[in-house]
């Protein structure tokens, strides 16, 4: 264990300590690779209250995928391929009046028939902790691992708040050849909110993600990027409010010219929830703000020079509900990534989906994914986009069949990375899902 992790551990446990005062906000999540909306499917609850829960899941599937490299030796050789799928994962709950612990831990191997051979296709792991402290303060800490065997798929957007035990849920099924994209992420999440009166509060935040790629190079290096955020929120309306906010990021990846890129960002939003019957609410957010980012870029001549550029940054978020089983999900986002390339990514990127249940048995899902980007130096170009249906049987409280179809699109031809420069992949999976609440209910 690292510096940098025992250090994290040490202040949770003091936290955990000298927690006291209000019950913790309720928090609600899954077990680690477990599908959304598969604990109401069982009839289980949301793991909230005092005691604690440990919830056991584990699937396993059959599957077909196109594009998938069955020749190691060969970078070009892609073609279909049978497979079957084992999941699993534990989620453990802690709740008392001081504080809420959770940890999670899942786990995915996928045996290729034309391979001959198992492969870790996922390992991720969280451990978290929320608690209400003296003075209207509450903190939430959060410290995740991951490990995944293709990585630039990860343009799709991403939650930024997280809870107690949250690890990437990203799906895994992208991976386009062998390990050569692998890579591990270690990321720490510090937030403190403190309530200045009824309806204002101030939150600050800090993040720290270190990235390790199994096999580095000149375009796919070893990132460690540090995020530093302040935000004051105020009560605008019954159901309305707004936030300014300020963000800090840096990364220690050093450009052609040997400097370090620098963002500040400057955040205004408003979010707004609309009541439309007794038992369903709309919720809408929307984000505009400006950033500046130091770095290298070409100059109209052509010319590589170190200086400063400004990007337009904004967002929708939008949950609405259809009906009293079916909620409709929209999120758009236009921000800066870094992922790991020598610069940073301007992208926008598109998250819209419905779910729902047709009965108390059956429950389907849809989503589709669409991200653009650019890189800050060379306009290295990025384009995904994704499609997928699920539908899940309850047969017992405990049990589920269920099918999913994929479709994954991504063309990076003129990204300069050591990956197929395209890829179209339909994946296929029919199976069982077991899900066990060993402890609470």
């Amino acid at each position: 264990m690292n510096r940098h992790s025992s250090l994290f551990l040490a202040v949770l446990v003091a936290i955990i300590l000298v927690a006291r005062a209000e019950p913790s906000a309720q928090i609600g999540g899954l077990p680690a690779g477990m599908p959304r909306g598969a604990r109401g499917l069982f009839g289980g609850g949301t793991g909230a209250g005092s005691g604690h829960n440990l919830d056991v899941f584990l699937s396993t599937a059959q599957g077909y995928d196109t594009d998938v490299l069955v020749d190691s030796s060969s970078p070009d050789g892609l073609s279909g391929a049978f497979s079957s799928v084992v999941t699993g994962g534990v989620d453990y709950r802690l709740n008392s009046r001081r504080a809420t612990v959770r940890g999670t831990y899942g786990s995915q191997l996928q045996y290729f028939r034309e391979l001959g051979e198992f492969r870790s296709m996922s390992q991720r792991a969280g451990i978290g902790l929320s608690a209400t402290l003296p003075g209207r303060n509450t903190l939430l800490m959060n410290q995740s691992a991951t490990y995944s065997p293709s990585y630039y798929y990860g343009f799709a957007p991403r939650p930024v708040e997280v809870e107690p035990g949250d690890a990437s849920q990203d799906n895994i099924d992208y991976a386009a050849i062998d390990d050569r994209e692998a890579w591990y992420q270690y990321d720490t999440t510090i937030r403190l909110t403190h309530s200045l009166t009824r309806g204002h509060d101030l939150v600050m935040r800090g993040n720290f993600t270190t990235t390790n790629f199994v096999h580095e190079n000149l375009r796919r290096r070893d990132t460690s990027l540090y995020r530093v955020e302040g935000r004051y929120r105020w009560t605008t309306a019954r159901n309305t409010s707004a936030s300014v906010g300020y963000t800090y990021r840096t990364s220690d990846i050093q450009s052609v010219l040997g400097a370090t890129p620098t963002e500040h960002a400057v955040i205004f939003s408003v979010t707004h929830q609309r009541q439309l019957s007794a038992t369903r609410r709309a919720s809408f957010e929307f984000r505009l703000g400006s950033s500046t980012t130091e770095a290298p870029f070409r100059s109209d001549q052509g010319e590589l020079v170190l200086g400063r550029r400004y990007w337009l940054l904004a967002g929708i978020t939008a949950s609405v509900p259809l009906s009293r089983d079916w909620y409709a999900r929209v999120n758009y986002t236009r921000s800066m990534e870094y992922i790991g390339t020598i610069d940073p990514v301007f992208a926008d990127r598109v998250r819209a989906g419905i779910d729902g249940q047709l009965n108390r048995r059956v429950r389907l899902t849809s989503a589709i994914v669409f991200a653009n980007g650019a890189s800050s130096l060379d306009n290295l170009l990025f384009r995904t986009y994704t499609g997928t249906v699920e539908a899940y049987l309850a047969m017992t409280r405990a049990l589920a069949l269920y099918g999913n179809y994929r479709y994954y699109f991504y063309d990076y031809a003129g990204s300069g990375l050591e990956v197929p420069p395209d890829l179209k992949r339909s994946a296929v999976r029919i199976g069982l899902m077991l899900w066990v609440p060993v402890v609470g209910r």
